[in-house]
């Protein structure tokens, strides 16, 4: 499989190769896939994945919120 053929697999919403700074950015619905199918998925392509890193801030748990006034 060429990373090409990931933009065919369903749930893969978009895909941007950037060459110079040599990194793949995936979006998928996590309704249909899991990262750990992605992963595989860009294995499969022949790319060693070195990390991931998210777009999303992290959560921020309850006890670390500010009381409300």
């Amino acid at each position: 499989m060429s990373l090409s053929r990931l933009r065919e697999v369903y749930g893969i919403r978009s895909m941007e190769l950037n060459e110079a700074e040599k990194t793949v950015r995936i979006e998928y619905d996590a309704t249909r896939l899991t990262s750990a199918t992605v992963y595989q998925l860009i294995r499969r392509a022949g790319v060693l994945v070195a990390g991931e890193v998210s777009l999303l801030a992290p959560d921020v748990p309850a006890e670390a919120m500010p009381a409300a006034s």
